[in-house]
């Protein structure tokens, strides 16, 4: 009888481990998202005031890189410094100028975000 009971016992905590385990990830994947989230909503920010300042928006070759950088039309300095162009992931967002605005895309194990503007 005692060996049941224990094996029982080692059963229970390897499930309550396991059932841990879960909801951690779970939040993990969470928090992820919503700073992909944030910081894709930054990023768009930052586009538009670069519109603002500059008429245009960045081209292909400029790409996210002149949003980090100061430039006859743009500062970074004055939207809150240097910002790490990344989704909660820690996977780059990939930027696509198009003829009426931009693209914006944020890719993930699990789904791609899009974010469009278009003039």
């Amino acid at each position: 009888m005692k060996k049941i009971f224990k094996y029982i016992k080692r059963i229970v905590i390897f499930l309550i481990i396991i059932l841990l385990s879960i909801v951690m990830l779970g939040l993990l994947l969470e928090f992820d998202s919503q700073r992909t989230s944030t910081n894709i909503g930054s990023v768009g920010y930052r586009l538009k005031k670069f519109r603002e300042k500059c008429g245009r928006f960045p081209n292909n070759t400029e790409g996210l890189d002149v949003l980090n950088t100061q430039n006859d039309c743009y500062n970074f300095q004055n939207y809150g410094g240097f910002m790490e162009m990344k989704n909660g992931y820690g996977t780059p967002f990939i930027y696509q100028s198009t003829n009426d605005g931009f693209e914006l895309v944020s890719k993930s194990k699990f789904s791609d975000f899009r974010v469009t503007d278009k003039d």
